[in-house]
Parts: C-alpha cells; structure tokens; sequence
C-alpha cells in the first residue's frame, strides 16, 4: 500500500549492490508493481548491463516490452536469451504468444511445439495456446484435441473448458458446447465468459 517506500527500500538495496543484476531486478519488479514501465525498463536494462546472461532480467524485459506492444523489441530480447539458454521453455511460450498475436501461427506452433519438446509434452498452458491457435485457423478438430490434452493434463482448467465449448460452437454442436460451459462454471463459478 506505500509503493514510494517500497521502491525506496528496494533502491536503497540496490545502491548496497551497485553491480549486483539481481537487485536491479528486484527493482524492476517493484516499479511493475506500480506501474511504473519506463523506470522498470531502464532497471532491467541496467541489470542486463551488469550481466547481459542473466535470464530473469532478459525475459522480464522482453515481457514488459511485449505488453506495450513492442513485438520486434521483445523478440530481440527473447532471441537473446535463447543464446545463452537454447532450452528456455518460457522464451518459445512468449515467442508463440508474439507470432499468434501477429496472426504468424506457423510460427506460433512452432515456437509452442519447442516449448512441448523441452517440457516432454507436459504444458497444459501450451496445449491451450496451440488449441487457440487452431481455432484460429478455422481447425476446430485440432483444437478440440488440443483442449482435450491441456484437460488430460490439468483436469481443473476452466480456460480450457470455455475454449472446447467456443470450438464446439464452431462445429454447430450447442450441447456439446453448453456441456463444456457448464465444466468451466462448475470449476470457476464467478467465470464471467
């Protein structure tokens, strides 16, 4: 409740540790805390100043640039930290995340099928992006099957419930689609969608 004094404490911290890139990070994450996107970028970069290998300070960058819409930044950023750690699950997620807003979706299943190969298959978050990107592409089979595997896997998912109902919708079959519904409501009850 007293972000100016959080951030000072964090601050004070860093001035301790002024080549230390983990309390830059800290700091950054304050400041995202807050609200405060320019002065956690600077944080982030300044952390990557001091070890430009740090991948925390790497993907926290690349993530806040992604969600103000800075798409080729953000890809840099990933790209770079899969330089130093080619087995980054979390980079391919967000690089998939990237292509499939950009409608890139070969691109995006490519990037999630990465993130499969390094988790052996096991991402329920991964399969529902990849049944998002199916629907996207008017593939409602594949999305179902996808949405199947992430319920296989995470069997309270009401995300991926909402999502095989909206792809029953698609194929004209309302009581598959309202049965899928009801799953998600029983799992999440205030689930507005």
């Amino acid at each position: 409740g007293q972000p100016d004094a959080a951030i000072h404490e964090y601050d004070l911290v860093r001035e301790m540790s002024p080549n230390s890139a983990t309390s830059y990070v800290e700091l950054a994450r304050a400041y995202l805390r807050h609200n405060r996107l320019q002065s956690a970028e600077q944080a982030f970069r300044s952390a990557l100043q001091r070890s430009p290998g740090y991948a925390s300070a790497r993907f926290g960058l690349a993530d806040l640039l992604a969600e103000q819409g800075r798409a080729p930044e953000a890809v840099e950023q990933l790209h770079a930290l899969l330089l130093t750690d080619p087995d980054n699950s979390q980079a391919y997620f967000q690089l998939g995340r990237i292509s499939y807003g950009q409608k890139h979706y070969d691109e995006a299943l490519r990037n999630y099928q990465k993130v499969l190969a390094v988790n052996q298959h096991s991402s329920p978050e991964t399969w529902l992006n990849i049944g998002l990107v199916y629907s996207a592409q008017k593939l409602p089979d594949k999305a179902l099957q996808a949405y199947q595997t992430a319920l296989q896997q995470q069997t309270q998912y009401p995300e991926a419930w909402y999502n095989m109902a909206l792809a029953w919708q698609d194929k004209k079959q309302t009581a598959e689609a309202v049965n899928a519904l009801n799953r998600a409501l029983k799992l999440k009850p205030d689930y507005p969608r």
